[in-house]
């Protein structure tokens, strides 16, 4: 089967926008799991927060890796604090 140029470049751009599309699916649901988690912390439900937040953390390209691991960091702070509270 041949191709002519024009149906090439066709789909060749259906695959990037695809590729788009995909990716940016990937940030939203990142975006999702993000604030489910920090809806969490808010609700002081530190281990669920962290159980959603901590698996994808690597998986994550560094900018959203970078807020993560800041809400993670909030979420460990916040959980140690309510041990320490609970223990004195």
């Amino acid at each position: 089967m041949k191709l002519n140029a024009h149906q090439f470049v066709k789909n060749i751009l259906s695959i990037l926008i695809m590729a788009g599309m995909l990716h940016g699916g990937c940030a939203l649901a990142v975006d999702e799991m993000m604030t489910r988690a920090l809806k969490l912390h808010e609700k002081h439900h530190y281990a669920e927060a962290v159980n959603l937040l901590q698996p994808e953390w690597l998986r994550m390209d560094s900018s959203r890796q970078a807020t993560s691991g800041l809400a993670l960091g909030m979420i460990h702070l916040s959980s140690a604090k309510l041990y320490r509270e609970l223990h004195q």
